[in-house]
């Protein structure tokens, strides 16, 4: 994850005020960058340690998430 977890969990928080606004949860992709690709390329899998990370971490947010991957 590029930004430690205090720094999500804070922005997490601005961006769900901006979703309460619509009435549903919000929305997140979530993928792990392609090491040997530009930045932005998604890899070919996800590193379960750093999701399971960020699912406990969004778990407080009930938001919906997306996993984005090439290995579908």
């Amino acid at each position: 994850m590029n930004k430690n977890f205090n720094e999500l969990e804070e922005i997490l928080k601005q961006v769900r005020c901006t979703w309460m606004k619509e009435e549903r949860n919000m929305k997140i992709h979530y993928s792990n960058q392609n090491p040997y690709k530009n930045p932005g390329a998604h890899s070919q899998f996800i590193s379960l340690d750093d999701f399971l990370k960020y699912y406990n971490l969004l778990k407080e947010f009930d938001a919906d998430s997306m996993l984005e991957i090439r290995d579908k």
